[in-house]
């Protein structure tokens, strides 16, 4: 089991991802200050799928942040995903690079391996002592 939302997949820096997306609408490009600080807001506010929390959130999503936040069951996640495929928690190994979000699936009993939440080309053997523990 991996958290592919950023464990694996996250694979662009937010400059990377805004450019790309920019580029793919035929969009107008940005000065360079300006494309700056946009890359610098969306990285604040946690824009990037699978990457880094915000460290802000802009006070009209503020309530709908909490409430993602709470509704969030991270262990009933862990469990369906391991009923579904017919295993036992002591037969998963859960990798993820979030302590608290990744951690529903310890709970549950599996092993888990934590590799650092940064972008894959500061961690590029962040997935090598897996291999190890497969066995």
């Amino acid at each position: 089991m991996f958290d592919f939302s950023g464990t694996l997949l996250r694979i662009e820096s937010t400059k990377e991802w805004l450019g790309a997306v920019l580029t793919a609408a035929g969009a107008t490009p940005l000065s360079g200050g300006e494309f700056t600080d946009r890359v610098q807001r969306l990285t604040r506010y946690g824009a990037l799928p699978g990457g880094p929390a915000p460290l802000h959130v802009p006070r009209h999503l503020e309530t709908l942040w909490r409430e993602r936040d709470l509704s969030t069951d991270r262990h009933r996640a862990a469990y369906t995903a391991l009923a579904r495929e017919g295993l036992a928690p002591s037969e998963v190994l859960m990798v993820g690079d979030d302590r608290v979000a990744d951690g529903g699936a310890e709970a549950l009993g599996c092993a888990v391996h934590f590799v650092d939440h940064l972008p894959v080309d500061r961690r590029p053997d962040g997935l090598a002592p897996v291999l190890g523990l497969l066995g």
